[in-house]
């Protein structure tokens, strides 16, 4: 957990959330939790795509006899630059590092707040050439687009259910976070961090990662309380099979492979066994933990199979 003050949360921003545009159906891939089901769901998206850090834009200009011409000016995304224009980067003696200028979209979505080191992805990433949403696209059709920013919903017969929906993916993120006293508050950083990964928020701060989460809950209520909590309900499901199976066992509040007497995680308090149970699922599901959830599952689908086979 961490806290911040009252006072730090006031600070506002715009959240751009940006998505892939589908390459059309016909993948033949199924997302697994549906695999057996009446309605398949075809995966469309890529599960990580890295998109280059160059683009252009179109930019008015004067040719040689004082006419009005439009030329392409090249931009690039360097990781804690808000200059976005090559030639002002040259300028500043910037240059580009290929290990932590990489862009990637994680599920078809990243999002994006313009705010602190991610200024420079905002602007590159909202004024980009093979951005679909992008208006100043105008010259530049002949390029392929890529994606486009999700915008919040405009369709008016829609406008009654989408608050409803609004208000409960408030609420939900609003669980994400508690008061402590007048010192602020207190974040339950590894459900946010988990979520953050889900939804590919690239933010520093967990007040950043709150406010994007926030943009992103308003922008497409529906989809993020979907997905959010069919994220959380898997992983708790999995750990309570895991406990059932004897694959893991909690001795105080450190998770345990049974087996191998190998910690997995040890968490601080004075938990219910529904608390750790939570406490290892959002674990599981968080950035640091993913490593860790890759040989949790390993070990599931193992036991499983033994079981079966013992029937």
């Amino acid at each position: 957990m961490s806290s911040v003050t009252a006072s730090e949360t006031k600070s506002k921003y715009p959240v751009a959330i940006f998505e892939l545009l589908p390459k059309g159906s016909g993948s033949g891939f199924i997302r697994e939790d549906t695999v057996r089901s009446t309605t398949p769901i075809e995966i469309i998206h890529p599960k990580n795509r890295v998109l280059i850090n160059r683009s252009v834009v179109r930019q008015e200009s004067k040719d040689g006899k004082g006419n009005k011409v439009y030329v392409n000016v090249p931009t690039r995304y360097i990781y804690g630059s808000q200059l976005i224009f090559e030639k002002e980067q040259k300028a500043e003696g910037l240059m580009p590092n290929p290990k932590v200028d990489r862009i990637e979209f994680k599920n078809g979505l990243l999002t994006v707040p313009k705010d602190g080191a991610t200024v420079g992805l905002y602007e590159f990433l909202v004024n980009h050439a093979q951005n679909i949403s992008n208006e100043g696209r105008a010259g530049l059709e002949h390029l392929e687009p890529i994606f486009k920013e999700i915008k919040p919903a405009e369709n008016a017969q829609e406008v009654n259910i989408n608050e409803f929906l609004m208000a409960e993916a408030v609420i939900y993120v609003k669980s994400l976070m508690s008061e402590k006293g007048n010192k602020g508050y207190i974040f339950a950083e590894e459900r946010i961090d988990a979520l953050c990964n889900l939804f590919n928020v690239q933010s520093e701060t967990y007040e950043q990662k709150i406010s994007s989460l926030l943009y992103y809950a308003k922008t497409n209520p529906k989809h993020f309380l979907v997905e959010a909590k069919k994220s959380e309900q898997i992983a708790v499901i999995e750990v309570q099979h895991a406990l059932k199976l004897k694959v893991i066992v909690f001795e105080g509040n450190t998770a345990m492979y049974v087996n191998r007497q190998e910690k997995i995680k040890t968490f601080p308090g004075n938990l219910t066994d529904e608390k750790k149970i939570n406490a290892l699922a959002n674990f599981f599901k968080s950035v640091d933990g993913a490593q860790s959830y890759e040989i949790f599952k390993t070990e599931l689908s193992a036991a499983k199979e033994a079981a079966l086979a013992q029937q």
